[in-house]
């Protein structure tokens, strides 16, 4: 079952100047986090669970808000985390196991269509099969220029 993205609540962007202890080198650091809604992208009413099967994590992703462009060149380090934020469990049914989650979280950095740039993209998979609000936080590590 396909996800998307169904909201992003981005909480305010921290960017700090630091110096690297062991190099004395300064260093800018960017650090983005909020939480998102991923949903199946068609709502269903009925649900079928397989006895013994959990189902693959279905990958979803966004670009990060929050975050200016960064330069086409330069070294960058990503930092990527996810995981829920809140958990709903409706136990109607006798004898089902269903694991809910977020896993395979990564960050990458994808150039801007007109070549100025390069953005944050998330990626992250989810299982259960269910809405799933999930918290991230994304921290950017760069040289400062």
């Amino acid at each position: 079952m396909p996800f998307q993205i169904a909201t992003t609540k981005a909480d305010p962007t921290l960017d700090h100047v630091v110096t690297d202890a062991a190099t004395g080198t300064p260093l800018r650091v960017t650090v983005a986090a909020g939480v998102v809604v991923a949903q199946a992208e068609q709502a269903r009413r009925m649900h079928v669970f397989v006895a013994g099967r959990q189902p693959t994590g279905e990958p979803v992703g966004f670009y990060v808000p929050g975050i200016d462009p960064l330069p086409i060149t330069g070294e960058v380090q990503l930092v990527a985390e996810a995981s829920l934020a809140q958990v709903v469990v409706n136990a109607g049914v006798d004898n089902v196991d269903i694991a809910y989650g977020v896993g395979d979280v990564a960050a990458q950095l994808v150039d801007a269509p007109d070549g100025t740039g390069r953005w944050v993209y998330l990626g992250f998979g989810c299982y259960g099969g269910q809405p799933l609000a999930v918290r991230y936080r994304v921290t950017i590590v760069r040289p400062v220029g």
